[in-house]
């Protein structure tokens, strides 16, 4: 693997840090974002929410990332 990651720590248990300039709240999003564009997709970070229903209310979903679908 090619690049650098700074790992800082948070509160709890979580590590956020860069990798390739790109900023992960978590080992989970670090993993996920380094396996993704070693196998070459284009991902960023989501600024969006999607809003959804269940149970008859009405919710608001913030995924992490957005891909490019190809």
């Amino acid at each position: 693997m090619n690049g650098t990651t700074f790992i800082e720590n948070g509160q709890g248990r979580s590590r956020s840090g860069r990798w390739k300039g790109f900023f992960c709240n978590s080992t989970y999003e670090l993993v996920y974002y380094i396996f993704m564009t070693e196998h070459g997709h284009f991902i960023e970070r989501n600024k969006e929410a999607y809003e959804y229903e269940w149970n008859g209310k009405k919710h608001r979903y913030y995924p992490d990332f957005k891909l490019e679908r190809g």
